[in-house]
């Protein structure tokens, strides 16, 4: 059995409805993709010691024991409102 990620589920409920036109949708248990116009954005990822995100053709690192689901999801909104 496949257990949805605590992270990524926190993470996707700061997110959704805060990033302006941008949607938040599941790709699948540990991972979520942010979609403008159909198009994902965005992927991140719950690999397990760390949060990975795919972002503009550059992968970004985050240690999800030192950037808690809510700060990570500050960093994002200011991201995507921002563009």
């Amino acid at each position: 059995m496949i257990y949805v990620s605590e992270y990524i589920a926190e993470l996707k409920r700061r997110l959704s409805g805060n990033i302006g036109e941008y949607e938040v949708v599941d790709k699948d248990p540990k991972t979520i993709h942010v979609v403008k116009g159909g198009n994902a954005v965005a992927t991140i990822r719950d690999a397990g010691d760390v949060i990975v995100i795919n972002l503009r053709g550059r992968e970004y690192r985050y240690d999800k024991w030192y950037s808690k689901p809510e700060h990570l999801a500050t960093t994002l909104v200011n991201y995507f409102k921002g563009k």
